[in-house]
C-alpha cells in the first residue's frame, strides 16, 4: 500500500496517534520482524524478516473449491472458514483465486445471480510464487502487482496464500 501524505500532515497525524506513528516510524523489517515473532518460535526470531521464505509465513492450508461450485456456495465456504479468499481449482490444476472484493464487484454489484459458477467471478491471471520464495521477492511481486492475495506452490500444489494481512 502505498500513501501519498504531505509531510505536514504525516507529522500531525503520527504526534495525534500512536499506532500510526508506530506504522511509519519502524521500519518494514522492523514490522515484520515482530509479525513473525508473534507466530514463530523464539529460536526464528534473530532471523532477518525479509529473508524468511513465504513458507515459513502461511500457517494454514488454503481453502480450495473446485471452478464449477456456484457462487453462493463458495461465499459460504469463505464465511464458515473465516478467509477472505480461497483458490479455484479445476480437475486439480490451480486456475484462479476467488476474494471478498471480485465477489463485490464482479457480483453483488452488478446483480449477477449467485447461481452462476465462481469461475465465472475468480480472477484469474494470477502471480504465483514457490514455497522457497523470499519474502522480499514476495513483497516486491505483490506492490509491483497491486495484489492482496498471492498463492504459494510446492511445486504445482497450492499450499497457502500470503496476503497483506499476513505482512
Amino acid at each position: 500500500m502505498v500513501y501519498l501524505l504531505d509531510k505536514k500532515d504525516l507529522e500531525i497525524l503520527k504526534n495525534q496517534f500512536e499506532d500510526f506513528k508506530r506504522q511509519f516510524t519502524q521500519s518494514i523489517n522492523d514490522r515484520l520482524r515482530h509479525a513473525v515473532e508473534l507466530t514463530h518460535s523464539a529460536d526464528m526470531r534473530d532471523l532477518s524478516a525479509m529473508n524468511l521464505e513465504v513458507s515459513g509465513l502461511t500457517d494454514r492450508l488454503p481453502v480450495i473449491v473446485d471452478a464449477a461450485i456456484n457462487i453462493q456456495d463458495a461465499a459460504i465456504i469463505m464465511s464458515e472458514q473465516h478467509v477472505s479468499s480461497i483458490l479455484v481449482t479445476d480437475k486439480n490444476k490451480l486456475v484462479g483465486l476467488l476474494t471478498d472484493k471480485d465477489l463485490r464487484i464482479r457480483c453483488i454489484a452488478t446483480g449477477l445471480s449467485y447461481s452462476k459458477p465462481v469461475s465465472s467471478v475468480m480472477s484469474t491471471d494470477l502471480e504465483t510464487v514457490l514455497d522457497k520464495t523470499l519474502l522480499s521477492e514476495a513483497l516486491l511481486l505483490m506492490t509491483k502487482n497491486k495484489i492482496h492475495h498471492l498463492p504459494v506452490l510446492r511445486g504445482d500444489e497450492p499450499i497457502g496464500i500470503l496476503t497483506t494481512a499476513d505482512v
